[in-house]
């Protein structure tokens, strides 16, 4: 029995017969029904007549519905909506309540997806298996939907209308895993998103290299932050902070310092009081790049506080993954690419040598470099990715050690230098990997200008990533 949301009955148990006058009750007459299918809503597809002495704006009439497809022996489960039955009062028809009932609908569409998944996982057959299934799952769709009303008090309370837009979101991304969670590969940071996220990347004011993944939505900023070679004084925290937050215009209220499971945390809340916003900050040190799960909310005195709420599930994702298979496949890719491209210009131009001498004064930060990984091939993959040119701008990407002399495969934005165990034999004493790429237009008498990064190998071996940074 379909389940109608936001009419408070009076009576706890009462007959089908009853239920069904309900419904022929607030039908709006000489109509029919049209049956919508989960979509975006609008209000004109609230066409019920208001239901008498009802307290609420709005209502929407949603349910899981099973379809059989005989002709191919399928069946699927399916969100929908009967027009006739869901109204709106005048005057309310504004964005937050449309909102509000929208996503009544989308925990509708995600209990008949999670369904499906149960039905092919199961392989669901015969009429009682189907019908027990669907049972199962209208019940505990109308408890998420009396719960989704009840925590926020039918929207009243803003910010946990927000968190559950938030928890919902997750709630669909949780059954495509590989959409939800999302991977810097460079540095092994792993959080879990509700939607698709911006990529930035570049130096900041200070010359650090950082990358970052966020997302700007239900009222907040979630954001995942990773600095390269990024110098805190851990012994003066809170006097760091206070300089680092200044410069946004943030005050800072709490600073406090623990050791977790990934190495040193610091937790960081603090205030915009112009712009009544609130920020909850958690660094992450794991000894080669500092990760900030960075939150912003609006200032809120809501109780409970669902901005806090999302917050902390965002930022309590956070994990450290192994990206080695990622970039070896990466590697096994582009060296695929590279062989091919390198037969072609040998049968076009004769397999003709170039060869170009390099001045290296121009050493800095030029990119973001990754952890080096252990090849298949017994060798070594050092990830980089430049951030200051564009890749039509460059003539090769170049990795030199000692005396020797290793082009980087390019993977779309990505270069893979690839360092052999024979490079770093034949360097002897002298184990310096200086990184970077040429430019095409920097050529001056025939010497190319070197923007590179300079690093140390401090007994480096195929199953080492001891890279310091000098």
């Amino acid at each position: 029995m379909a389940n109608i949301l936001k009419i408070k009955l009076m009576i706890g148990l009462v007959s089908v017969a009853v239920l069904t006058y309900f419904h022929v009750y607030y039908k709006a007459p000489y109509r029919e029904d049209t049956f919508i299918r989960w979509r975006e809503l609008s209000w004109d597809d609230f066409k019920g007549p208001q239901e008498p002495t009802n307290e609420f704006a709005a209502a929407i009439f949603s349910n899981v519905y099973l379809h059989d497809y005989v002709l191919i022996d399928s069946v699927e489960a399916f969100a929908a909506m009967f027009d006739q039955y869901s109204w709106v009062k005048p005057g309310v028809r504004d964005a937050y309540s449309l909102r509000h009932e929208q996503y009544h609908f989308n925990l509708t569409e995600y209990y008949a997806r999670r369904l499906n998944r149960q039905i092919r996982e199961e392989q669901l057959k015969t009429e009682k298996e189907l019908n027990d299934a669907l049972e199962t799952t209208r019940n505990d769709l109308d408890q998420m939907q009396d719960r989704y009303d009840g925590e926020n008090n039918h929207s009243l309370n803003v910010s946990m209308q927000r968190y559950w837009e938030f928890r919902i979101d997750s709630l669909f991304r949780s059954l495509e895993p590989e959409k939800g969670w999302v991977t810097d590969y460079y540095s092994g940071a792993h959080v879990f998103l509700p939607k698709t996220c911006e990529l930035t990347e570049g130096l900041t004011a200070n010359d650090v290299a950082c990358r970052k993944l966020y997302v700007e939505e239900f009222g907040l900023r979630l954001a995942l932050e990773v600095r390269q070679d990024y110098e805190l004084d851990t012994a003066n925290l809170q006097e760091s902070y206070n300089v680092l937050y200044t410069h946004g215009l943030w005050s800072v209220t709490t600073v406090k310092q623990t050791t977790g499971d990934f190495g040193l945390e610091v937790w960081v809340e603090a205030d915009n009081t112009e712009e009544s916003f609130k920020m909850l900050d958690r660094w992450v040190y794991d000894g080669a790049y500092w990760h900030r799960l960075n939150t912003v909310f609006p200032a809120s005195a809501d109780i409970p506080n669902g901005y806090l709420k999302a917050a902390y599930s965002f930022i309590n994702s956070f994990r450290i993954i192994e990206t080695r298979d990622y970039w070896v496949d990466a590697y096994n890719v582009a060296d695929d690419l590279m062989a091919r491209r390198e037969a072609s210009l040998a049968m076009e131009e004769g397999n003709k040598e170039e060869r170009f001498c390099i001045n290296y004064s121009n050493a800095g930060i030029y990119g973001f470099y990754g952890r080096p990984v252990p090849a298949d091939t017994g060798s070594i993959i050092l990830p980089y990715r430049p951030l200051i040119h564009y890749r039509e701008e460059v003539k090769e990407n170049v990795a030199v050690i000692g005396n020797s002399y290793l082009m980087g495969l390019r993977d779309s934005l990505d270069v893979l230098y690839l360092i052999t165990p024979q490079a770093l034999d034949e360097a002897g004493s002298n184990k310096w990997i200086r990184f970077g790429y040429l430019l095409k237009k920097d050529s001056v008498r025939e010497c190319y200008k070197f923007f590179h990064q300079k690093m140390a190998v401090d007994d480096i071996s195929v199953a080492s990533d001891t890279l310091v940074v000098q």
